[in-house]
């Protein structure tokens, strides 16, 4: 569980770095203009460290199932190779998730 934890926390100050820059900086400036690439990049960010904290949620819940329903079994079911299995595991689903995303926003006849 520290390491998904710890991961969540490097995902919370990793997201807030990607993201509010931008948005400080333009409700600071008058000129809110954004190029194509740049906004590409920011859903890209967004969508990628956003999805990571649902899918670190999502692995700390299977965690917490095996605590509590298996108790006994803990140490022999979540061990590091398992942890680090699941944390691959949820960055490969994010980066599909992100890429699928940006996908769908610059290419919107290959959906439909």
């Amino acid at each position: 569980m520290n390491i998904f934890l710890a991961f969540m926390s490097l995902m919370d100050a990793v997201y807030s770095t990607a993201v509010s820059p931008k948005l400080i900086k333009d409700l600071l400036c008058d000129k809110k203009i954004i190029s194509f690439p740049a906004c590409m990049g920011q859903l890209f960010l967004e969508h990628l460290f956003g999805g990571a904290e649902v899918f670190l949620l999502v692995v700390m819940a299977c965690d917490c199932y095996v605590a509590i329903c298996k108790p006994l079994h803990y140490l022999s079911i979540m061990n590091r190779q398992v942890c680090i299995l699941l944390l691959v595991v949820a960055w490969v689903g994010v980066f599909v998730h992100s890429v699928s995303a940006c996908l769908c926003v610059q290419y919107p006849l290959l959906w439909s």
